[in-house]
């Protein structure tokens, strides 16, 4: 990717208009009678350095007669890190409606203090430990190894789950038999979840979890999917967070493509039934995340473990560490966005989209006409079902009545 940044906030809509507590934070300074600089000016310049974490806005400041000089900013973005504090009146919750509907998070390296980058060395040890006789654990690992970069370079928009099967058989060079996907299947579920000793929770984390859930925002794991839903379930569960935290969690089977595409932003973004410039998209890879800038949506980078191999400026978006997001959003307003009765009613786990640009509203319309057809006919089984029990019933009644005419003709011999 190019080393050219991808996004510009002086066009973004989240920074066109800085609230007004903003610009008290960049320019709060008062004087005595005297006409000396209160105390104000030292503490507007410390915590400057807190704003320009979560703020990408690069407007001039304001000027006022009382302002004896600028508020301190960073020369360098190691120094900006220095401070973990975010003023809580930068966004005031009885001042500014909510800048988001909606809030979609990475998960390794961003919810999770790791990457599975780090351990795929333990994985294939794993696979090694406890392939069962007839699979060879190198060739297997080896299989999984390239089907899941595959997926993770594939643009057919294909489903994912399929995309990763077919190209497992090819690296695997062998058929693939129930045996070799009962064992994937296993190893998900039984082997995998011993990687955890390797993941470390960040309270941080889960801090601004629970802060954004209590709000009421919809939440969307929009981690990597590469992995099947036991995997990423284990990864959630180390991370001190449960999938019922997220309306939404991507995996193999309910995706079709990876990050950065724009496809897979803009498919999340139909299934929940959101606007691009209304979610918020937080995450540590400058290419992978960052690639939700070209779909519309607005970007906080969380800076404990950035990726940043492109070279990305990370002064065009919002950014800072976890500590600094779990403090900022917990002076967030309430949301206000409604779930429509239409997607309330749709399975959370519905499959992908074929077509990004397709409105989940439609697919909603045709799956709740589909749903009124099959109660339709489930009812006229159950009648069916019932005429028949009716119609044995009353031959077995039939029956019994000719059996009982038979003994009363014996009777009478």
């Amino acid at each position: 990717m190019a080393d050219q940044p991808l996004y510009d906030s002086s066009s973004s809509p989240h920074n066109a208009h800085p609230s007004h507590s903003e610009e008290k934070v960049r320019g709060e300074v008062t004087n005595d009678a005297a006409g000396n600089a209160s105390e104000n000016t030292e503490d507007a310049s410390a915590d400057d350095k807190d704003w320009k974490e979560v703020s990408s806005a690069k407007k001039p400041l304001p000027q006022t007669d009382t302002q004896t000089k600028p508020p301190h900013v960073p020369k360098t973005y190691a120094q900006s890190l220095q401070s973990d504090s975010i003023r809580p009146d930068t966004y005031p919750a009885n001042e500014i409606k909510p800048a988001y509907d909606a809030v979609f998070f990475d998960l390794d390296g961003t919810l999770i203090d790791t990457s599975m980058d780090k351990i795929m060395p333990v994985f294939a040890d794993l696979i090694d430990a406890s392939a069962p006789r007839g699979i060879d654990p190198k060739r297997f690992s080896y299989a999984v190894g390239k089907a899941g970069y595959a997926v993770d370079q594939d643009t057919s928009r294909k489903l994912n789950n399929d995309v990763f099967w077919e190209e497992f058989e090819k690296a695997y060079e062998l058929p693939i038999t129930d045996q070799v996907r009962d064992y994937y299947k296993r190893f998900n579920e039984e082997e995998f979840p011993k990687l955890g000793k390797y993941f470390h929770m960040n309270p941080d984390a889960v801090g601004a979890i629970a802060a954004l859930r209590s709000l009421g925002y919809p939440l969307f794991l929009t981690t990597q999917p590469v992995f099947s839903r036991p995997a990423i379930i284990a990864r959630i569960h180390w991370a001190g967070l449960d999938p019922s935290d997220f309306m939404r969690v991507t995996m193999l089977a309910n995706s079709r493509g990876t990050k950065p595409n724009v496809g897979y932003f803009k498919e999340n973004l139909a299934i929940g039934g959101f606007d691009a410039s209304r979610v918020l998209m937080v995450g540590n890879d400058t290419t992978r995340d960052a690639g939700c800038l070209n779909a519309g949506l607005d970007l906080f980078l969380d800076t404990d473990h950035l990726i940043n191999k492109n070279h990305f400026d990370v002064h065009n978006v919002k950014h800072g560490s976890m500590a600094q997001f779990s403090r900022w959003v917990q002076q967030w307003p309430a949301c206000t966005w409604k779930i429509s009765e239409k997607l309330a009613q749709l399975d959370p786990n519905r499959p992908a989209l074929e077509d990004p640009d397709t409105s989940w509203e439609d697919i909603a319309d045709q799956e709740l006409e589909q749903n009124k057809q099959d109660s339709s006919h489930a009812g006229r089984r159950a009648e069916h079902a019932n005429n028949r029990d009716n119609y044995a019933s009353s031959h077995g009644d039939y029956a019994d009545n000719r059996e009982e005419r038979a003994n009363n003709r014996e009777e009478h011999k």
